[in-house]
């Protein structure tokens, strides 16, 4: 950038501003109006680039560190955006992370498999309950076992009370339902399995 503004100076700011003191007065006033406007229009194409990535920060969705922390995950994410959300969570608390996908069943799930500690976490994200039925909470069970968990779980973006017939499910194949502010669950897992190993 500053490459850019030195060059800029250099190859156009100093000539003009020779050319202008050399100019007689009637003619002054047109040449600076020209001057400033090839400013106004090199100092916006500077900025354009920096706010067009922020544009698409935002629609992307990329995790911010403050709303990571806060668990205040923006409800439009998609799935791949909450996977995103959700490893850089885990990583800023020190798991190791690492995606797996469930190649046993003809689906799309992506696995996210999160070890600390001696503890291996299997998580899957749902976006807005689609997640949340019997079928794939037994499918998640079963495709996430050979990543060896000590706990599964399927966390959730969607609100309000969880499915009877998902949580009964989730029950009966030892997945947690989570909602995405009670991932700091997870921190009290480790501790209680870290606690049982000592």
């Amino acid at each position: 950038m500053r490459f850019v503004i030195l060059a800029f100076l250099i190859l156009f700011a100093v000539p003009m501003g020779c050319v202008m003191w050399l100019l007689p007065a009637p003619a002054l006033e047109r040449v600076a109006m020209a001057v400033a406007g090839v400013a106004v229009l090199f100092g916006l194409a500077l900025a354009l680039p920096g706010l067009l990535r922020a544009l698409y920060r935002r629609r992307r969705h990329d995790p911010a560190a403050e709303l990571v922390a806060r668990l205040e995950w923006p409800r439009s994410l998609t799935r791949a955006e909450m996977e995103t959300f959700c490893v850089a969570w885990l990583q800023a608390r020190g798991w190791q992370v690492s995606l797996s996908k469930d190649g046993e069943h003809q689906t799309d799930d992506v696995y996210l498999s999160a070890s600390r500690a001696g503890v291996r976490v299997a998580i899957l994200c749902d976006r807005e309950g689609e997640a949340l039925n019997p079928a794939a909470i037994r499918a998640f069970a079963h495709g996430a076992a050979p990543l060896e968990p000590s706990f599964r779980v399927l966390l959730t973006l969607a609100q309000g009370r969880l499915p009877p017939p998902a949580e009964a499910a989730a029950a009966r194949a030892g997945v947690m339902l989570l909602k995405v502010p009670e991932l700091d669950e997870l921190e009290a897992l480790v501790k209680a399995v870290t606690a049982q190993a000592a």
